[in-house]
């Protein structure tokens, strides 16, 4: 009688088990590497023991690192893993997301050679990482038109909105490489920062909130947690926040900043009426439910710094608060937001316990530091400009990624602790 022997999966195998763990790698290391590479650049601004550079402005590099550096990895990461979920369908395997993290990856890496180097090797990293990007991007729209759950539909066709417009908002930055025209540059920004990441945090947060609250405190606290009801995410908002966020980025890209406040104040009233229909006190004992809880508030701190701004602006009295509003939901919506979500699914996917550890609660709190001294260097300072604040930030925003890239790496390039797939 023959024997058959099972076969031996192949080394690291677990590596690309899941569609978060090569993507969340990638994404910690870039993330550290970005936020370190500015607090050098800023600090060399006033002391001049760092060379600037001389390929592209120093700005414009941070601004496509921010947004297409590491921020598509995570995207990706978290959507190839959990929009399955969503609609109810199998997990995504491996030969479907290996090549558009190779590209992404490889751009990653060719780009930051071309910093320093060649502006042509910028423009190659630009498209690699596009292509990759779209890949990834094609490869969830066919999940979406399998069908589905009908709410995850829904959340689904919001999210990869989202994630197209950031990919249009990369290429963008692209075109502005290429041909010099600041009109590119505008549409970068204003759609990566509202069309990508505000929209994405906003449907993120509006579907795993809920999930997360009442989940945490079970996770927290055990039999101990107090039985509430739910809160809730109104099905109108996601659909105005669209409308609102399109008629924004439009006048923002057509230099009209005097009348954003039409479309600002509109997007903070509804946002605000969404927050308080998420209160709920018990959350101090989950932190993996109130960072997102804390993320929301960073959102109506921007939108009302925007408000007021355009607001100003309408009545002449010129900027008064420069970028705080951008760095306000840049940093402190984003960040905070990444800091629950991220943290959550690497443990959960990892076989850990949900319950979050105190280096990461630590984290998060420092991380909140980091955000209010960014947003204050943006207001006048005594004694004229001062780069205290925001270099104090950007040094805070470097502890804050090496603490939670430290704990977190093992759990997306180690096997899972309790021996299962994934």
């Amino acid at each position: 009688m023959i024997s058959i022997q099972p076969v031996a999966p192949p080394p690291f195998h677990w590596w690309s088990a899941a569609p978060h763990r090569p993507f969340f790698a990638v994404g910690l290391v870039q993330m550290v590497l970005t936020i370190a590479w500015w607090g050098a650049e800023l600090t060399a601004r006033h002391t001049g023991w760092w060379p600037m550079l001389d390929i592209v402005y120093a700005t414009w590099a941070h601004q496509y690192l921010m947004l297409s550096g590491f921020i598509p990895f995570l995207l990706c990461g978290f959507l190839l893993t959990i929009v399955p979920r969503w609609l109810g369908q199998a997990e995504i395997p491996a030969q479907k997301f290996v090549l558009a993290w190779s590209l992404m990856t490889a751009g990653a890496l060719v780009f930051w050679i071309g910093m320093f180097t060649s502006e042509v090797l910028l423009g190659v990293g630009v498209v690699l990482t596009g292509l990759g990007w779209v890949l990834g991007w094609i490869t969830l729209m066919r999940r979406l038109l399998r069908g589905g759950r009908a709410e995850g539909r829904r959340h689904v066709a919001y999210a990869l909105t989202g994630a197209g417009l950031g990919i249009v908002a990369h290429f963008a930055w692209g075109v502005w490489l290429w041909r010099g025209d600041w009109i590119w540059l505008d549409l970068a920004r204003e759609l990566g920062v509202w069309g990508m990441m505000v929209l994405m945090l906003m449907v993120v947060l509006n579907r795993m909130y809920p999930v997360f609250a009442i989940n945490g405190l079970h996770e927290q606290l055990g039999s101990l947690a107090p039985e509430v009801a739910p809160p809730t995410s109104p099905s109108w908002f996601l659909p105005l926040a669209v409308a609102l966020i399109a008629g924004r980025v439009t006048l923002a890209v057509l230099g009209e900043q005097p009348s954003l406040w039409l479309f600002d104040l509109p997007l903070l009233t509804a946002a605000a009426w969404v927050a308080w229909g998420w209160r709920l006190p018990a959350l101090i004992f989950a932190p993996l439910a109130w960072t997102l809880y804390v993320g929301w508030m960073w959102l109506l701190v921007g939108l009302t710094l925007e408000a007021i701004q355009s607001g100003a602006l309408a009545l002449g009295y010129g900027e008064l608060f420069g970028k705080a509003p951008l760095h306000a939901l840049a940093i402190g919506l984003f960040g905070s937001v990444f800091l629950g979500v991220a943290g959550r699914v690497c443990r959960g996917h990892s076989g850990r316990p949900m319950a979050a550890d105190r280096l990461t609660t630590a984290v998060f709190i420092l991380f909140q530091a980091a955000v209010l001294a960014r947003v204050l260097g943006e207001f006048p300072q005594p004694g004229g400009d001062t780069p205290f604040f925001n270099i104090a930030a950007a040094l805070i925003w470097v502890i804050c990624a090496v603490g939670f890239a430290w704990r977190h790496l093992q759990m997306v390039v180690l096997p899972r602790v309790d021996g299962r797939p994934g």
